[in-house]
């Protein structure tokens, strides 16, 4: 027999409770029992007649709530975007971005005498580059991702060279950015932390 408690096991444990109960009764009832046995009958009738009971409704409400919560579960499991389908709304997003500075420098232009294009078309279409002024005195940490969707972490600068380790999985010590660029296809600098 198994140690889990099946559903079937259960449909026969709950079978069986009154024709238990019924027989246990029966067989005390042989006996002159003593006030100590009478209680022992009590408690064994009501944990037969009602907490067995009782435990497995609350037994099967749970199996239910848990099989819900799978059937909940399923709906979502292989349905979340990928990084490749994240990557490619992100670029949609930027390219709405970009058309949105393009369609302001057009309507700003279009006439004999073109008025200014607004300073923040300019702004707008250096942020969407993701080119970030370096400045020397900004001593954050550097959050990267790259062609293949794996995130990254500066770790020093020597000379030049930006030492970033994996911010998941294994970790060499000797990539820089230009060798991960070189290996993935890209990197993005995403952020900056301390």
């Amino acid at each position: 027999m198994s140690d889990r408690l099946t559903p079937q096991r259960e449909a026969e444990i709950a079978e069986r409770i009154p024709k238990r109960a019924a027989a246990l009764t029966r067989w005390l009832n042989q006996f002159s029992p003593v006030d100590g046995d009478q209680r022992a009958l009590e408690n064994a009738e009501t944990v037969l007649e009602e907490d067995v009971p009782a435990l497995l409704a609350e037994l099967a409400a749970v199996r239910a709530e848990r099989d819900q919560a799978r059937r909940e579960l399923a709906k979502y499991v292989g349905a979340e975007p990928t990084i490749a389908e994240e990557m490619e709304y992100l670029s949609r997003c930027l390219d709405a971005v970009r058309d949105l500075c393009d369609a302001a420098e057009k309507q700003a232009t279009r006439w004999e005498d073109p008025l200014p294009v607004p300073d923040w078309v300019e702004q707008v279409r250096t942020a969407t580059d993701g080119v970030r002024p370096d400045d020397p005195n900004d001593n954050r940490r550097r959050i990267y991702i790259d062609g293949k969707g794996e995130a990254w972490l500066s770790l020093s600068h020597d000379r030049e060279i930006r030492y970033i380790g994996k911010l998941a999985g294994a970790f060499h010590g000797d990539d820089t950015t230009d060798s991960v660029r070189e290996r993935t296809g890209s990197l993005r600098e995403i952020g900056r932390c301390w």
